[in-house]
């Protein structure tokens, strides 16, 4: 181990007592009082820092989360998913979404195994049971929007960045619900738009120069009311890379050129598709060359784009919170757990909650101001709902072009990057599960009560291979 990373890890031991975590704050939150005897344990030690710690681990606990009202997605696909399956057979369903649901039903259970911790001093212990990687677990997404963004940071320049985004129009978002694989298509037709822009401007000097431009870009595929709304959100570099290693500005977008490109782009192949795939029924194939046709005729000006140029991406701390907003919507379920209200095991019944977006920059009062909408629906309904969003195995949501590309052969390595090494190490530190928990929470969840760190104990773990099943 690096001392750079030895120190780090130090830090992390030390983080400031007083810090508020939104979900573990001991001044604000009471539930760890209804656990009298971990409590009176850890303040016999007389140590500050092990009644905090503890204070922050009870009020994450299973048992708090439930008197708080938490609703888990596992529990709502726990108790429907055998009556969802006799309306929506398996066989009717993607593979990738049975393999998904049926991981996440099985997070933090026996049946993936478990790893065994024990104090050398005392003999407390405690079982830490695996997570199921699913990409549709609310729990593990956590721990891949993390990666996500550390990977994000590992590549990102010392420059300025802005954040982009483009839309389908509403008639041709179907298509990429029947053909997922053809999501592609969007990401295609975004980098097309931008580097044609640059191309545009100096075209001699574009070939000459070898230019590139940096881009890395998130397919999102629902919006607040957890509909189909395929979309892409870019990190965008605003210079380009010359074939010498320079950097030069490039900031200026031409909103015009770039939406008419980029419904063109993703309408020309959706075209050829449609036209030339065996895979395409006469059906299909008559309504989307309808649709398309129909989109460019009323979409004179192009698809919807943003990019509005602004200071809050130019510095750390702003590019790995912009980093880590957009992968959250590539690494998560289409809604955040916050958002659910409330679930009845009996009724069957789920209460949630969205912000519209036409509410966005406008204060409560306004002519035209919606307000929080409230939605209740049953169970299978709101499992539809979701599903529909887990993208097939191996389908990448992120994706890097340009000069933050992997294949790039451009003078990379020399430039300055974003991130130092010390940053890289503190992100990929925060996969590891003791260092999340004590970077989310602010607590070590192998520091035992009596102050002593618990240790790995492996002849009484087990694997997932090793459970037997009945």
């Amino acid at each position: 181990m690096s001392f750079r990373l030895a120190k780090i890890k130090a830090v992390f031991y030390c983080i400031d007592r007083m810090k508020y975590f939104r979900n573990s704050d001991f001044k604000k939150d009471i539930y760890y009082r209804k656990f009298y005897d971990e409590l009176n344990a850890a303040r016999a030690t007389g140590k500050c820092e092990v009644l905090v710690n503890t204070i922050r681990k009870l009020n994450n606990s299973p048992a708090a989360l439930r008197e708080k009202g938490d609703i888990r997605i596992q529990q709502i696909f726990e108790d429907n998913w055998s009556n969802f399956l006799k309306t929506q057979p398996r066989d009717n369903l993607r593979s990738a979404i049975v393999e998904n649901v049926e991981k996440m039903i099985q997070c933090k259970k026996l049946e993936l195994g478990m790893s065994y911790y024990e104090c050398p001093n005392c003999g407390k212990y405690v079982m830490c049971f695996h997570t199921c990687k699913s990409s549709f677990c609310a729990s593990c997404g956590k721990k891949r929007r993390d990666k996500i963004a550390a990977n994000v940071s590992k590549k990102v320049i010392q420059a300025p960045h802005r954040q982009l985004v483009f839309t389908l129009p509403p008639e041709l978002r179907g298509f990429f619900r029947i053909y997922r694989d053809k999501l592609s298509f969007l990401f295609e037709a975004v980098n097309e738009s931008i580097v044609d822009q640059l191309k545009g401007h100096a075209p001699k000097k574009f070939k000459t120069e070898k230019r590139k431009i940096g881009t890395i870009m998130f397919l999102h595929t629902y919006g607040r009311q957890m509909n189909w709304h395929p979309h892409i959100h870019v990190l965008f570099c605003e210079k380009f890379l010359t074939k010498d290693g320079e950097l030069r500005d490039y900031y200026f977008l031409d909103y015009d050129y770039i939406r008419k490109h980029f419904l063109f782009s993703v309408t020309n192949r959706m075209a050829k598709f449609l036209r030339h795939s065996k895979r395409v029924s006469l059906n299909i194939k008559v309504k989307y060359l309808k649709e398309i046709k129909s989109a460019l005729a009323r979409l004179k000006k192009g698809s919807y784009f943003y990019g509005k140029k602004n200071e809050t991406a130019t510095t750390i701390k702003s590019i790995k919170g912009v980093a880590r907003y957009i992968a959250r919507y590539a690494a998560h379920p289409a809604i955040s757990e916050r958002r659910i209200l409330s679930y009845n095991p009996e009724t069957k019944m789920v209460k949630r909650f969205y912000d519209p977006h036409e509410d966005d920059n406008k204060e409560e009062g306004d002519q035209d101001y919606k307000g929080r909408q409230f939605i209740e629906e049953p169970a299978i309904k709101f499992m539809e709902r979701l599903i529909v969003h887990i993208n097939d195995r191996y389908f990448s949501v992120v994706k890097y072009f340009g000069f933050y590309s992997n294949s790039s052969k451009n003078n990379y390595k020399n430039i300055k990057k974003m991130f130092s090494d010390k940053d890289i190490d503190e992100l990929i530190l925060r996969l590891n599960w003791k260092f999340g928990l004590l970077y989310a929470f602010g607590y070590n969840p192998l520091l035992c009560d009596c102050g002593t760190e618990m240790v790995y104990i492996p002849e009484k773990s087990i694997q997932r291979t090793e459970y037997i099943w009945t």
